[in-house]
């Protein structure tokens, strides 16, 4: 019947279909006189042509890496209505310590072939070990009816209806450049909803390097959360919002995953129907102070030495060795790193926000005291970023002040995670209002939330829409 029969593949093939019909495999090989087209499943996804009413997709230990999320897309559209899907793979049985795995999560992929409406009809377990946290196992699902709300990534072809839906829910344009510059990283994903044909749901995500706790690792900033209008009153565990971010936060955060955490900027609503939900808690709060300008400079040996596209590369050094000095001060804590090339990155490539970007430096010693970024909105001066040892904070403020005046602006204004506030509090701040929540995810297995309240610095540059 096959060629290298063992026993797992025996109890595979006792499960397929009665022939005839088109079966798609990997890793067997089937004879034609079993009574089946056979189609290989690696030259298929290579092939343009678009097939369906698969009788049966047979996977034994595939020779590539299976996205479940990608994968049940296509499946979906493959499978007849009755179709089956057999999988013999090894995954993991969960995940306990930091870094990457090659494997899926067993539990995730069975909660996803859910979402797609793929009925479980098997589950026979042929190896496990429990030191190394995996198992093969034999898996087989029967299609259901064709999911209301379906999930697939966003193609690059359908980025005209995410910038439609963003319009839709936030009442402004976002432009394709600043959409290409957000998701600029290969890493990058967006995860999305639809309904029949019409894009109803979107969620994307952007990598970002941070140090945690001294310690080098990428986590993943979440944007562009939205949801159809005549939709969002649908807060079930099986409506487009919960899909959505459930498949996201399973696809890509905690241990054995891409990133090691998600964070982010919700509004207050959007926070707490995710705490409600247990996608994510609050672990902080972004908090604005704002000062008068000065109308002379701060001492008459310093000046702000400006940066650009111009000279960025001859100071490279310059930079990184500010960004060590305020990394070792923060090595209790979490913070996005701030080399110069996310400088380049963040705001000398931004293709619609103009910023500037100065070195305070002394006139005689040429010593660098720090770095500042600043972006002026109307009357306002916005300070976006330092990097700068904490101990400077006070006179890089006075420093952004009198720029402030000299940009004709009437007040300097600043957002600062609340755990570092007491840095900012300095001559004639004032609080504003503003209080934005900073969310860590806590869905799936990874760093424990607790441990990130009040540890993050950050600031308005670390939110991707300022």
């Amino acid at each position: 019947m096959i060629k290298d029969n063992n026993p797992a593949m025996d109890l595979l093939l006792a499960e397929l279909p009665a022939a005839p019909g088109s079966v798609v495999s990997s890793g067997l090989t089937l004879n034609e006189d079993l009574g089946y087209q056979i189609l290989d499943f690696s030259a298929l996804q290579e092939s343009e042509k678009s097939l369906t009413n698969i009788s049966a997709i047979v996977l034994y230990k595939p020779n590539f890496s299976i996205d479940p999320l990608q994968f049940f897309t296509q499946v979906l559209e493959l499978l007849a209505s009755n179709g089956v899907l057999l999988i013999v793979e090894t995954f993991a049985t969960r995940f306990s310590t930091v870094g990457v795995s090659k494997l899926n999560l067993l539990s995730d992929f069975l909660i996803l072939a859910t979402r797609f409406n793929f009925k479980l009809e098997l589950k026979h377990t042929l190896m496990i070990d429990e030191q190394k946290q995996q198992a093969t196992v034999l898996l087989k699902f029967s299609k259901g009816p064709y999911p209301k709300w379906r999930l697939s990534y966003l193609d690059i072809s359908d980025t005209k209806r995410m910038l439609g839906l963003f319009e839709n829910t936030f009442h402004h344009v976002m432009s394709l450049a600043l959409r290409q510059w957000k998701y600029a990283h290969p890493d990058s994903l967006t995860v999305c909803v639809w309904e029949e044909d019409k894009l109803i749901g979107s969620l994307g995500g952007m990598p970002r390097k941070v140090l945690f706790f001294g310690q080098p690792q990428t986590a993943v900033q979440i944007g562009d959360v939205m949801v159809d209008v005549s939709k969002r009153g649908i807060l079930t565990k099986t409506g487009p919002f919960f899909r959505m971010t459930a498949t996201f936060l399973e696809r890509c955060a905690g241990f054995g995953k891409p990133f090691l955490f998600i964070f982010g900027f919700p509004n207050e609503r959007h926070m707490r129907l995710s705490e409600h939900l247990n996608f994510y808690k609050e672990v902080g709060r972004l908090l604005e102070f704002s000062w008068p300008t000065l109308a002379t400079p701060p001492s008459f040996f310093t000046y702000l030495s400006p940066v650009n596209h111009h000279n960025i590369n001859a100071l490279t050094l310059t930079i990184n060795r500010l960004w060590d000095l305020m990394a070792a001060d923060l090595q209790n804590h979490v913070v996005g790193i701030r080399d110069w090339q996310y400088i380049l990155n963040r705001y000398l490539q931004h293709p619609e926000n103009s910023y500037q970007i100065f070195l305070i430096k002394h006139k005689l010693t040429r010593k660098v005291t720090g770095l500042i970024v600043v972006h002026v909105q109307a009357d306002r001066c916005n300070l976006m970023d330092i990097i700068a040892p904490l101990a400077t904070i006070p006179t890089l403020l006075l420093h952004a002040r009198y720029l402030s005046k000299t940009l004709h602006c009437e007040c300097l204004i600043c957002q600062i995670s609340n755990s570092f506030a007491e840095h900012f509090k300095t001559a004639s701040y004032q609080q504003e209002s503003l209080s934005i929540p900073i969310a860590k995810d806590t869905w799936g297995a990874g760093p424990d939330y607790k441990d990130l309240i009040d540890a993050w610095w950050l600031m308005s540059g670390d939110m991707d829409f300022r």
